[in-house]
C-alpha cells in the first residue's frame, strides 16, 4: 500500500498515510471550523442588538460563554445556547436580567 505524505500549508505539520482529499490537517481544519462559527454566532448576537460582543470564552464550567453590552447599556455574560432557548421563550425578544428586553 502507498503511504501518502503532505505538509499542511497552514501550520507546517507533515501529515503521512492520510486518504483525504482536504489540503489542510485535521487540526487547522477544526480551528476554521470554530473561527466560522463564532463569526456566525456574532453576527446573530450583534443582529439582536447586543453591542461589544467579544469573543467567547471558557467560563468555570468549560463552556464558551459571550459578553456583551445589552441595549440598556448592562454588560452580560451567556451561553450561546442558553441565549437561543431563552429568544425562544421570550417570542424574540432579546433577553436582559435587568431591564427585561424593554
Amino acid at each position: 500500500m502507498k503511504v501518502h505524505t503532505r505538509e499542511c500549508p497552514q501550520c507546517g505539520s507533515i501529515i503521512e498515510g492520510t486518504r483525504t482529499r482536504s489540503e489542510i490537517c485535521r487540526s487547522c481544519d477544526n480551528e476554521n471550523r470554530l473561527k466560522s462559527k463564532f463569526a456566525e454566532d456574532k453576527i446573530i448576537l450583534e443582529s439582536l442588538g447586543y453591542t461589544n460582543v467579544k469573543n467567547p470564552e471558557l467560563n468555570k464550567f468549560k463552556q464558551r460563554t459571550w459578553t456583551f453590552t445589552h441595549s440598556c447599556g448592562k454588560e452580560q455574560t451567556w451561553t450561546f445556547n442558553n441565549l437561543q432557548t431563552r429568544l425562544k421563550k421570550n417570542n424574540g425578544i432579546p433577553p436582559c436580567s435587568f431591564c427585561k428586553g424593554k
